[in-house]
């Protein structure tokens, strides 16, 4: 008797779970990710805790915005890879200031699986800026990875 009733809730589990898990192997499900994202944390300078800051960010010579006019208190700044040396620019710019946030990385390809291929991870091996909002930065975790979600760098504001 005990035997039917755990047969027949396993049966109910799986057939509940198997769509779950078939819908969830999608190609469209697998490969999104923030896998050029170098993630930011924004700390103030003067607690050393989280804090948000109203800005807008954009590539350093583009005119579109990763963000624009956002409370944020961590960014996801995407690296390009085509670019030799390996740097990205980013300028934050507030109501009354700007900043310039670079990073310099190397980059590798990595085999994800046949249906998202290839993707390149990067390591980041500084960070540089201007000190007009930013007091100074840190590489908290250097390594940008497809599917991670980990603080690369922390950015102290003023």
């Amino acid at each position: 008797m005990h035997h039917h009733r755990l047969l027949r809730f396993c049966g109910i589990g799986l057939m509940v779970l198997l769509p779950l898990m078939i819908g969830g192997c999608n190609e469209s499900g697998i490969c999104l990710s923030n896998q050029h994202a170098v993630q930011v944390s924004l700390i103030s300078a003067h607690t050393g805790k989280d804090t948000t800051l109203t800005t807008s960010v954009f590539g350093a010579g583009r005119s579109d915005s990763v963000y624009a006019s956002q409370a944020l208190s961590k960014l996801f700044l995407p690296l390009e890879f085509d670019h030799d040396p390996d740097t990205t620019f980013f300028v934050i710019k507030t109501k009354t200031t700007a900043d310039t946030l670079a990073f310099l990385y190397r980059k590798e390809l990595d085999f994800i699986s046949g249906e998202c291929g290839y993707v390149f991870s990067f390591t980041i091996d500084g960070v540089a800026h201007t000190t007009n909002k930013i007091d100074y930065s840190t590489i908290v975790y250097p390594t940008v990875k497809y599917g991670e979600d980990l603080t690369n760098v922390q950015v102290y504001i003023y």
